[in-house]
């Protein structure tokens, strides 16, 4: 094609020279005029070919985005509007080819990526976060199956996608409410063992203090002085008693008639 223009090129080169050194009848510089029309339309033509072809080379090569892709389609009847059909269907084509390349690529990183947080709050314990990534991902795939049947026009394949979209929805629901609710029962778990320790912890400073208190009292008495006291029986005997409260002791002798002596 760059050869083709090349000589259009130069044949119009020509022709303009002529034309400018043309003398004699008119029909001669109209016939001359003719010709580079003629050429220029040529010329317009192998340009448009060339930069189709330049063109489809970009986008084969995956130069061109998903953006650019569509503004390139939008594009070009306009741009190309010497060009036949055939010629166009080729440019289509090789957008078409491109635009499912690159949409199969992120299909299959973005694929990958929810595959590796799914697995990662799994193995974290995060069981919600591992429940909604996959929740998406099942969304998605269905979402992508159902806009593929509609655009072939596959009304049945559309309607049962469109009810799996359905089910996946009340599972999502199901998943939710069985989460919060063993979460709940993980938290009234949690305080009830609050509870639990708690009631041990004052049962067992309670047993500290009554022990406290009883050791004190053992302790006061052992503390106090022992004293000797002569018992004095009916008939003349005595006997000796040591005892740390006299007192007691006398008041409970004195009670059963008896008599003491120092």
């Amino acid at each position: 094609m760059k050869v083709e223009l090349g000589e259009v090129s130069k044949s119009i080169d020509r022709v303009r020279t002529q034309s400018w050194t043309v003398t004699g009848s008119g029909f001669t510089r109209w016939a001359l005029e003719t010709k580079q029309a003629s050429l220029e339309a040529q010329q317009a033509f192998y340009g448009q070919a060339m930069a189709m072809e330049n063109l489809i080379d970009r986008i084969n090569s995956g130069s061109l985005s998903l953006d650019q892709l569509d503004s390139v389609a939008a594009r070009a009847t306009n741009q190309f509007n010497l060009l036949d059909n055939e010629r166009l269907q080729g440019l289509q084509s090789a957008i078409d080819a491109a635009r499912t390349k690159i949409e199969s690529l992120n299909s299959s990183a973005e694929s990958t990526l929810n595959s590796l947080r799914q697995r990662l709050a799994d193995i974290s314990g995060d069981t919600e976060e591992a429940q909604r990534l996959q929740y998406e991902a099942e969304k998605k795939r269905l979402q992508d199956q159902l806009e593929q049947a509609r655009q072939a026009g596959a009304d049945a394949a559309a309607a049962d996608y469109s009810k799996a979209l359905d089910q996946l929805e009340k599972i999502h629901k199901i998943e939710q409410q069985n989460r919060r609710e063993a979460e709940n029962e993980r938290e009234r778990q949690a305080a009830e063992r609050q509870r639990q320790q708690e009631q041990a912890e004052r049962e067992r400073q309670q047993f500290e203090r009554q022990r406290s208190t009883t050791t004190n009292q053992q302790q006061s008495v052992q503390s106090r002085a022992s004293q000797t006291i002569i018992l004095q029986t009916p008939t003349g005997g005595q006997t000796e008693v040591q005892t740390s409260n006299p007192d007691a002791l006398l008041q409970i002798l004195e009670e059963a008639g008896l008599r003491s002596s120092s």
